[in-house]
């Protein structure tokens, strides 16, 4: 019989459970997200399997995000030092790092709303001066053309 307080929605059919005198019907009262495994394993968020996705998602997003941040001081620093005329350059690490970070952290999170994970490696330096190569490298070919030029034809040409 179904309590009238609760109403329909948290009704649950009786299910078989196994006791000392044998089998007999127990009936549950969950809300109506819930199901068998969740009420064993601790819901949709609990258990240690989650928990341990949780963490490893969040560790490889720090590690990403702390690339970021290494690139980006490294572009800071090489640009202050050459204005000083330091000829000392600091590289950023690979391109694809924090993009395989980010990607396997995207896998391993647990939750749906993830979207927002692809942002940082958009925010990655190293990443920005891949889009740039193309205009650098048609910039260096048309600089040693005219350079070819005037060595060919000569200065007055």
């Amino acid at each position: 019989m179904r309590p009238a307080a609760l109403g329909r929605r948290f009704w649950v059919a009786p299910q078989l459970h196994r006791s000392a005198s044998g089998l007999s019907a127990r009936r549950k009262f969950m809300p109506p997200h819930a199901t068998a495994t969740t009420a064993v394993n601790g819901g949709a968020t609990g258990g240690i399997v989650n928990i341990v996705r949780y963490v490893l998602a969040i560790s490889l997003l720090l590690l990403a995000i702390a690339v970021v941040v290494t690139n980006w001081a490294c572009v800071i620093v090489d640009i202050r030092n050459r204005r000083r005329g330091i000829h000392q350059h600091y590289s950023t690490t690979p391109f694809f790092f924090s993009v395989v970070c980010t990607f396997l952290a995207y896998q391993v999170y647990p939750r749906a709303d993830k979207l927002w994970m692809l942002s940082i490696p958009l925010l990655d330096i190293a990443k920005w001066g891949l889009l740039a190569l193309p205009t650098v490298w048609f910039r260096a070919g048309r600089a040693d053309d005219t350079a070819e030029s005037k060595r060919v034809r000569g200065p007055d040409a």
